[in-house]
């Protein structure tokens, strides 16, 4: 009999190896057939029950991860004894993706979603699908967001990274949000058109597009402005240190109430359209043609049985329905003969993220429960505060006196582009109480 270690002759009876000191017990287990089977399969079994307790921890491990539950992932992983599952290498890097996420650190959770999709399969990654996609879905706006806000910070730089991001995944404008702020970083055209893939002229023609944008921003906050004056008789002035409001001192303004709103059952619309033209002529010297209602203003006008009854009688031509679009939001509705006036909506909307910024929300140009009697050849007027700024040629100051001053000039530490417009216009009503507005549902 040999050891099976060094292959030494062994005494008989020998308990160990005199060479190697290999107990010869086991050797002698080893070579008995039936305990070598029993041997083999007691291992075949406890192999099998730790491998079903693993696949169960790691199912455990993947329905935490679908649910977004990545610390609990992680501590199962823990517990897996014998070996890891196929894909415990992927389930590491989704945990730590999701752990950014939930971290508020989108951009980076995006980049190592890019790495994922670059390492592994499709059909590897399907399992995780709906986890990785909601990921991505929820950090785009996150990351929107907060580009924005370092853009309007000058935070060049960090708005830089976060575009890139979300332009590689063609999210919103962000190709338009890149360009203007490589145009910040970039001290020439040449620098701007070579960062931007483009030819000097392509990046020439690209800046005056964007030039256009700042230009057509100015207009809709112009429209605001008048619209304000109009509806409210007033004009907010809110910036950084600013917070002041222009009065012209309205006094044509009515509110219905109770049973006398538009669509109760005292409503007397065609009356108080009548009453309230005469109030303007005689309050305010204007004789109002034009009545512009806000949407559900409109649908309580025609929902009313006497103004149906009105506009049906084709005999007496008391009014008629025409309803046409026009230009830039406007639609005109017909004319109504008793008072006489062209009816309109005004469908335009604007971002209010200042009358409480935690919560900024869209609203109708002209609200919904509201009217607008006035002339449609009102003489009121646009005026403009001049532009003052320093000439980078000279280095003096320069007043501008036009509506619009398109510029460019570079900033240093750090190094950027800056792309100005200034405007400072004001919209001014020739004679207050010359029209009337009135909420009247």
């Amino acid at each position: 009999m040999q050891c099976r270690e060094c292959h030494a002759e062994l005494p008989q009876g020998a308990r160990r190896c005199p060479q190697c000191g290999r107990p010869v017990l086991h050797e002698k287990i080893w070579n008995n057939k039936r305990l070598r089977a029993l041997l083999i399969g007691i291992t075949i079994v406890l192999i099998a029950v730790v491998a079903s307790q693993d696949a169960a921890v790691n199912s455990r491990v993947k329905d935490a991860i679908c649910n977004f539950q990545f610390d609990t992932a992680e501590t199962l992983r823990g517990d897996v004894k014998l070996f890891p599952a196929g894909d415990n290498s992927l389930r590491t890097e989704i945990i730590r993706t999701g752990r950014l996420y939930q971290a508020g650190q989108y951009t980076q959770a995006l980049m190592y979603l890019d790495d994922l999709r670059e390492t592994y399969t499709d059909a590897g990654l399907a399992a995780y699908s709906g986890v990785l996609d909601t990921i991505e879905a929820k950090s785009l706006p996150q990351i929107y967001a907060a580009a924005a806000e370092a853009y309007s910070a000058q935070d060049y730089q960090t708005a830089l990274a976060d575009y890139t991001v979300l332009a590689a995944r063609n999210y919103s404008d962000s190709d338009k949000r890149l360009f203007l702020t490589n145009a910040h970083l970039c001290d020439s055209l040449g620098q701007l058109a070579l960062t931007s893939g483009m030819t000097n002229a392509q990046a020439a023609q690209k800046l005056m597009e964007e030039y256009a944008t700042l230009n057509d921003a100015t207009t809709r906050r112009e429209e605001w402005m008048a619209v304000q004056a109009i509806v409210t008789g007033t004009i907010p002035i809110v910036g950084e240190g600013v917070n002041e409001t222009i009065d012209f001192g309205l006094t044509n303004k009515k509110t219905l109430t109770g049973d006398n709103k538009w669509g109760g059952t005292k409503a007397d619309i065609l009356g108080n359209l009548g009453d309230w033209t005469d109030a303007v002529l005689h309050g305010g010297f204007a004789n109002v043609d034009t009545i512009i209602m806000g949407k559900t203003a409109k649908a309580k006008f025609f929902a009313d049985a006497n103004v149906q009854k009105m506009l049906d009688n084709r005999r007496m031509n008391l009014g008629e329905i025409a309803p046409r679009d026009l230009p830039n939001g406007v639609k005109y509705l017909g004319h109504l003969n008793d008072p006489s006036l062209d009816m309109y909506v005004y469908g335009e909307v604007y971002y209010d993220d200042w009358t409480n910024p935690d919560a900024p929300e869209t609203k109708p140009l002209i609200p919904d429960n509201m009217i607008i009697l006035i002339s449609s050849r009102p003489n009121y007027m646009m005026a403009y505060g001049a532009c003052t700024y320093i000439e980078d040629a000279s280095g003096l100051w320069v007043t501008s006196q036009t509506s619009r001053v398109l510029r460019s000039y570079v900033e240093h530490h750090p190094d950027r582009r800056m792309v100005e417009l200034q405007a400072h216009p004001l919209p001014i009503p020739d004679k207050v109480d010359s029209w009337l507005v009135a909420t009247v549902c």
